[in-house]
């Protein structure tokens, strides 16, 4: 099957779920779409139809869910809200970068709606990450911003022009507010694929770009094997 073909040649679903309707956003802002009531019930719509394909669901956050098929165990099919333009952005940025190891790997061309509020991409699948980088989502979220915006907190920092000025910065970062080296789970990362210098720059510009804020919670960081993968670092 070509990288093009999706929802419909996949699942058959579209013509399921092109009938649910809009969503109402009058309700007060939250982060979890099951408390806006059309939102979920548009959940609750699509969650039966891909049941109904043979999809289980795997993993849920507060913006979408993500689904497998027995079919196809190398791939998953995240579902998620329309209005997450950062990670809309982040398959752009991934699809443009596919030769990057330290992205993920998206098997459609563009993601497509499942309903008028719901987005859906195929993508690799990917493991929870280790447990020995537990701690380097906020040493990503502090390195990315500092490297993006400046600090005035912790000091007079420059946001970096380039690729080079940013391991610069990495490399000569003195020690944080507990007396602690800086960023020295990335450092120790790096040591074994010291592309992943890259990866991080790219998230970077694009934050940079604002094209979306840094969210580098542990659960939005996975691993391919031993290499890590910044799977959905922007919200």
């Amino acid at each position: 099957m070509r990288a093009t073909e999706f929802i419909t040649e996949l699942t058959g679903i579209k013509k399921h779920t092109s009938q649910i309707g809009p969503a109402d956003f009058s309700a007060p802002y939250t982060t979890d779409f099951d408390q806006y009531p059309d939102i979920a019930n548009q959940s609750v719509q699509y969650r039966d139809i891909l049941a109904q394909q043979g999809y289980k669901e795997i993993g849920v956050g507060g913006s979408g869910t993500v689904w497998q098929h027995p079919n196809r165990p190398n791939e998953v099919l995240k579902v998620y809200m329309d209005s997450d333009g950062g990670y809309d952005n982040w398959i752009k940025i991934c699809l443009a970068n596919r030769g990057n190891p330290n992205l993920p790997r998206f098997l459609s061309a563009r993601a497509r709606k499942v309903t008028r509020d719901f987005n859906a991409v195929r993508m690799e699948i990917l493991s929870p990450l280790s447990a020995d980088l537990h701690s380097i989502g906020y040493e990503i979220g502090q390195l990315v911003k500092n490297c993006a915006w400046g600090n005035k907190v912790q000091g007079p920092i420059t946001p970096s022009a380039n690729l080079e000025d940013m391991h610069h910065y990495l490399q000569t970062a003195g020690p944080n507010h507990n007396g602690h080296q800086r960023f020295d789970t990335i450092k120790a990362y790096l040591a074994n694929d010291p592309n992943f210098i890259k990866a991080l720059w790219i998230l970077t510009s694009v934050v940079r770009e604002k094209k979306g804020t840094p969210d580098l919670q542990d659960e939005n960081l996975m691993m391919r094997g031993s290499t890590l993968v910044l799977a959905d670092p922007l919200s």
